[in-house]
């Protein structure tokens, strides 16, 4: 299985392919880089490296099984949140994690 399941797969090709052209038409005076896709391929690209990095690789079992993209656009929105809220700064990293046996 790769990365992208057949249901997970957007539209952007299909814009690219169809309606491309007539967005050139409509819109000449912008010219072709007005349509770079180029944040779009660099987003893609983070979303890749973080594929093989941090993620579980589409893993897990079958009945709690996720989608890659769902666990790194949920990464994402965490990584996200967190710096927004500078909450990573207001709460110290643990020395130390101490497990106790509860038996």
């Amino acid at each position: 299985m790769g990365l992208y399941r057949p249901r997970d797969v957007t539209l952007y090709m299909h814009v690219l392919i169809h309606h491309l052209p007539e967005f050139i038409e409509q819109h000449q005076r912008f010219g072709l880089s007005a349509f770079s896709c180029s944040p779009v391929e660099k987003k893609n690209h983070e979303h890749i490296s973080s594929f093989f990095q941090k993620t579980m690789k589409d893993g897990g079992k079958e009945a709690e099984r996720k989608s890659a993209i769902f666990e790194i656009l949920h990464y994402e929105n965490r990584s996200l949140y967190f710096t927004q809220k500078d909450t990573a700064d207001k709460y110290p990293k643990p020395q130390c994690i101490h497990i106790k046996n509860t038996n």
